[in-house]
C-alpha cells in the first residue's frame, strides 16, 4: 500500500474545486438563480379614475349592490378612490356577498370614484 505525503497535490486541488464548483452551482439553483425566463406579472388595473358611461355603471350598482348587500346611501356617502373601491368590491366578492366580471368591478369603481 502506497502512502501519500502530507500537503496537497494537483489532484487534491483539482477534486477540492471540484467540490466547490458543485456546490456553488447546486446553492445557484436553490435561491432561484436559473436559466428560466422569469415571467412578467399581468398588469394591475388603472388606479387613475376614467370615464364611464353613469347610466351603465348605476345599474351595475343597482343590480349588484342595492339589491343584493344594502341601500345606496352608504355608497353614495362614501368618498374614496379607485383603488379603495377596488378593495372594498374585493372585500364583498371574497364574502360571496357579490359576484362581478372584471369589466364590471372596473366600471364600479371608476364610477364611484369619479361621481
Amino acid at each position: 500500500m502506497t502512502r501519500r505525503k502530507s500537503g496537497s497535490s494537483s489532484s487534491d486541488l483539482a477534486v477540492a474545486l471540484s467540490f466547490v464548483f458543485l456546490i456553488a452551482t447546486l446553492a445557484l439553483g436553490v435561491i432561484g438563480c436559473d436559466t428560466d425566463p422569469v415571467s412578467e406579472p399581468s398588469p394591475e388595473p388603472a388606479d387613475d379614475p376614467v370615464d364611464v358611461d353613469p347610466e351603465e355603471a348605476a345599474t351595475v350598482i343597482d343590480v349588484n349592490c342595492a339589491d343584493i348587500c344594502h341601500s345606496l346611501d352608504p355608497v353614495h356617502a362614501a368618498e374614496k378612490s379607485v383603488g379603495e373601491w377596488r378593495a372594498h368590491l374585493e372585500h364583498h366578492e371574497a364574502s360571496n356577498r357579490i359576484e362581478l366580471t372584471e369589466e364590471e368591478t372596473e366600471l364600479i369603481v371608476h364610477y364611484l370614484a369619479v361621481r
